[in-house]
């Protein structure tokens, strides 16, 4: 039995990803370590990656095998939703602020997460690489300093 995390929404790319370069984010998640990451002391090395590339086919989703492409394949990351889902925070850190970099792409989007303990919430935000986790206690300090026209109208 582990600690589950729940995870709803996706991150983009600013251009399509090369077959080379979802073959490398397929084997990341596989557990396995490309041959040209095995000297970078900076990836990270439990469980496998969680972000997994999907194409979006009909506006959906679509699992990727490695090897697979097609002329207008457009690849998004989401994470894993499974039990036992852990560094997933690390992993987005290596994959935007390292990989993405080096490869020349950026990520952008937001992916919200929901762990077993009350509290342990909150949203995952990336812009061009820069990520930030956001807690749900500081996303509602935020929110009550920051939007006072939440409150206008309201009569109560």
């Amino acid at each position: 039995m582990g600690y589950s995390t729940y995870f709803d929404g996706s991150f983009e790319f600013s251009r399509k990803l090369t077959v080379s370069e979802i073959n490398t984010l397929l084997a990341m998640c596989a557990e396995e370590t490309p041959e040209e990451f095995e000297d970078d002391e900076d990836i990270p090395r439990s469980y496998g990656c969680p972000w997994v590339p999907y194409a979006i086919k009909n506006k959906r989703p679509v699992h990727l095998e490695r090897g697979v492409t097609g002329p207008d394949l457009e690849v998004i990351l989401v994470p894993i939703n499974e039990e036992k889902v852990y560094d997933w925070d690390v992993w987005m850190g290596y994959l935007a602020e390292k990989l993405f970099v080096r490869w020349g792409v950026k990520v952008s989007g937001r992916v919200v997460w929901q762990g077993e303990d009350t509290g342990d919430s909150g949203v995952i935000f990336a812009k061009d690489n820069k990520v930030k986790l956001v807690n749900i206690h500081e996303l509602a300090e935020f929110m009550d300093d920051n939007c006072d026209d939440l409150y206008e109208g309201d009569d109560a």
